[in-house]
């Protein structure tokens, strides 16, 4: 095998540019519309409601299951509210004692100041 030495150089050709097809922004996929079926039977006429006949007269008076699980309830919300009454007086007459204590201090503060400075110091 020869080596060739020097730089030979290919001479450039032109290639040519392949035109593309434009694109629009529709797919070229697209849906048919779709078309809503209409019934062909003729609309129902609205009937007029009938009054149901009443099973058990409104007044009368019977004890059932829910009947229990209401008075049950009841006496349980009546249970916690008075427990939260006995509670809260509770707490009141313990705000009651802290502030007669402050009175009481008070008045034996003042009692002894009093004596205090009527009584002359002694050197």
């Amino acid at each position: 095998m020869a080596k060739t030495t020097g730089t030979s150089k290919k001479p450039l050709t032109k290639k040519t540019l392949v035109k593309r097809a434009t694109t629009s922004s529709r797919s070229a996929t697209s849906k048919a519309s779709v078309r809503r079926s209409v019934s062909k039977n003729p609309p129902v006429k609205p009937q007029s409601f009938k009054l149901a006949k009443e099973t058990q007269p409104f007044t009368s008076f019977k004890i059932t299951e829910q009947t229990v699980y209401w008075l049950v309830f009841t006496g349980v919300v009546l249970f916690f509210g008075l427990w939260i009454l006995n509670i809260n007086l509770q707490v009141q007459e313990l705000y009651d004692q802290i502030d007669q204590n402050q009175i009481s201090q008070i008045e034996i503060d003042e009692k002894y100041n009093k004596i205090r400075a009527d009584k002359p110091i002694e050197e």
